[in-house]
Formats: C-alpha cells, sequence, structure tokens
C-alpha cells in the first residue's frame, strides 16, 4: 500500500531524518516543554547530542529524600492536539538517562499521554543508562498502551517523559514529534482532442479537460461522446474504456476526434444507459449509439 507520511508540525512528507522536531526549543510554535516535578528540577536546552547536530531537551533533577524521579512533559497548545487515531499515527523520539552514583537501579522508564480532560494512557519502556534509546510507539485502540478508562486517542494534549531513580541528575529528550499516514489516493486525468467534448462517470456527464479520483484498484469506466471519436492514446477506439489505478498511481488518457461533437444535446440516453449498466452489472455494454 502506498502512504504518504505526514509530520504533524511541519507537514513535511517522507521528510528523512535527522528531522526537525519538537525538542528544537522549550518553546516551539506548538507547545511548551515544563518540568511537573521534582520540586526544584529544570528544563533546559542541552547542546550534548551524541547522536546528531540537534539540540535535545533536558531536565536536571534535584531528588529528594522521599522520591528519586524525572517528570518532563511537552504540552500541545489549545487547537494543536494531536489525533491519535488516524491512520498508523505513532508518536517518536529518542530518549537518554544520565545516573551518578545514587542512581536507584530497578526503575525504568514510562511514557504517559493525556488528553484534554488529564485522563492517561501509560507505556513503561525500556532505556539503557548513558545510552540513546529509539522508540516509535504505535499509537490508538489495541496498540498496547495502559489506558484510563474514558481516556479520549483523538484528542493528545500532553507527552510525560518520567523515570525513577534519579538524584542530582538528568534526562534528555531529542527528536519527539507525531506522525501519521495519510493515503494517497489515484489521480485519473481525462483530456480530449479537441477539448470540450463531453463523457459520461459515476452517472454524471462532465466535459474534458477534468479529473477525478477513484477508488485504487476498482475499475473505471469513462464513456466518452461517441460521436466523430477516432481513438485513444493507446491507439483503443472504443469510446468506452476501463481503467484500474493503483494507491498513489497517477495516468492521463486523451481521447481523439475528428471534430468536436456538439454539445447541449440530449444526454438522457446516456444517462439511463449508465444506470441501466449499473442494474445489469459492469460487463454489460450501454444502450445508446450516440449522444443526441
Amino acid at each position: 500500500m502506498t502512504y504518504l507520511k505526514t509530520d504533524k508540525r511541519l507537514g513535511i512528507i517522507n521528510k528523512p531524518d535527522p528531522i526537525k522536531s519538537w525538542t528544537d526549543s522549550l518553546h516551539p510554535a506548538e507547545g511548551d516543554w515544563y518540568v511537573a516535578g521534582p520540586v526544584g528540577a529544570t528544563v533546559e536546552i542541552d547542546s550534548y547530542s551524541p547522536i546528531g547536530p540537534d539540540l535535545s531537551i533536558s531536565i536536571n533533577t534535584v531528588g529528594n529524600a522521599d522520591r528519586y524521579f524525572a517528570d518532563l512533559r511537552f504540552a500541545l497548545h489549545n487547537g494543536q492536539e494531536f489525533n491519535g487515531n488516524q491512520q498508523q499515527a505513532q508518536l517518536h523520539f529518542w530518549l537518554m538517562s544520565y545516573a551518578g552514583s545514587n542512581f536507584i537501579t530497578g526503575h525504568d522508564s514510562h511514557i504517559t499521554l493525556y488528553d484534554a480532560a488529564g485522563r492517561y494512557a501509560d507505556m513503561e519502556i525500556s532505556t539503557q543508562v548513558g545510552h540513546w534509546d529509539h522508540f516509535d510507539l504505535n499509537l490508538g485502540v489495541g496498540s498496547g498502551w495502559n489506558v484510563q478508562e474514558g481516556f479520549d486517542w483523538s484528542y493528545i494534549k500532553e507527552i510525560a517523559f518520567r523515570r525513577w531513580g534519579f538524584l542530582n541528575d538528568h534526562m534528555d529528550v531529542w527528536q519527539l514529534y507525531f506522525s501519521y499516514y495519510k493515503l494517497v489516493p489515484p489521480l485519473l486525468n481525462i483530456n480530449s482532442d479537441p477539448s470540450g467534448v463531453q463523457f459520461a462517470y459515476d452517472s454524471i456527464i462532465r466535459t474534458t479537460p477534468w479529473y477525478i479520483n477513484p477508488a485504487p484498484g476498482v475499475p473505471t469506466q469513462i464513456r466518452m461522446d461517441p460521436t466523430n471519436f477516432i481513438k485513444w492514446e493507446d491507439e483503443s477506439t472504443n469510446p468506452v474504456r476501463s481503467i484500474t489505478l493503483a494507491e498513489g498511481e497517477t495516468k492521463t488518457i486523451t481521447a481523439y476526434y475528428s471534430a468536436k461533437p456538439p454539445n447541449g444535446g440530449d444526454n438522457t440516453i446516456l444517462i439511463v444507459g449508465v444506470a441501466v449498466m449499473a442494474i445489469i452489472g459492469i460487463g454489460t455494454f450501454y444502450l445508446f449509439t450516440k449522444f443526441k
């Protein structure tokens, strides 16, 4: 299947790495980074990025005697929420955890999504201390997240990166962005020489030049006015032509005429013929010989 990969933030198609993302600034146009805990922790731009020249977002934690953790979040502005129900929606990021002598082992990282009402979808991920780990997480129903009842996948508002076991240390996030895949419909251009010739498609009379987006993999029948018709660009001579296009495929067909047929006549026969074909079956020839 052919898809376009569309970046939620930049709208760029088939964008290769390295990519621009929400980790280039503490306050990109679509949202803001902030620290949800612990008390006294700070968020900052970190220029240390061993896997690329881009900046990363870092949380520096101070820890406390009762709870050692880091909670770094990115909140999308109103109107910038992401729809996780879209085709093959994913969340992408790199994560690095640093640890000093007081790092508490046996704890792992969590990614938590929040909708506009504060309900969550949470996933535990495995990370290596002092190592950049890359994640492409599927989104939507059945994608493996621990989901609070009522969580709205279509309205993801906030992303939280949380890890336990920090004391006077930090965690970096790099190249954070959402993506989804959008089907590329086929494109069929219908031309004629001379132009301005009527044809029927889907029980509707059109006039060349015209274009349509037919369903992928389904035969599409184009019925040209047979008056003065000579041939198609592929040398076939039947004014009725069936074409099947794959997803993302573009094709241009051209009907050639010895002279432009008169338009504005009685097209009732054409439309009735199309309707009868729909009832009898696609293989039936339509019931007219020319436009009147």
